[in-house]
């Protein structure tokens, strides 16, 4: 199984919101097929500022976490600067540029934002409420 996913029987399901959190493994080949398609599409992008900063290419300075499935993903920033090691929306047309410059400061950040929304029903990365239905965990959009 390459994701974490939610599976009758299983006992993996979505974490976060619509994204399925890659296994180790996925995140290394997850990561460098980016790179190589930044490679291609993006060779005369300019390079970002630093960690946090918007980005229009996938940097060799980025870990896919997690994916979409249908090319977006969050990952962690691993550039320099003082919000290295943060945590990024990624959107496969637009890059880092839509999202705000990171979501959470950290891996730690982001699963305390996990937690709150399922224990206190808050939303997860402003849009996703946890429900559970027929035994299992869903995130429902709330706009």
């Amino acid at each position: 199984m390459d994701y974490l996913e939610a599976v009758p029987g299983s006992l993996f399901t979505p974490l976060l919101g619509l994204h399925s959190t890659l296994l180790a493994s996925r995140m290394i080949e997850d990561t460098v097929m980016r790179r190589e398609i930044a490679d291609e599409i993006w060779s005369d992008a300019p390079p970002g500022d630093g960690a946090g900063q918007p980005e229009h290419a996938w940097s060799g300075e980025f870990l896919a976490l997690t994916s979409d499935n249908m090319g977006g993903a969050l990952f962690i920033d691993l550039r320099e600067g003082d919000m290295r090691g943060c945590i990024r929306a990624w959107d496969k047309v637009d890059g880092s540029v839509q999202h705000r410059a990171s979501l959470w400061s950290g891996p730690a950040a982001l699963l305390e934002s996990v937690m709150s929304a399922l224990t206190r029903a808050e939303p997860f990365d402003r849009y996703f409420v946890p429900a559970v239905v027929d035994g299992r965990l869903e995130w429902q959009f709330q706009d």
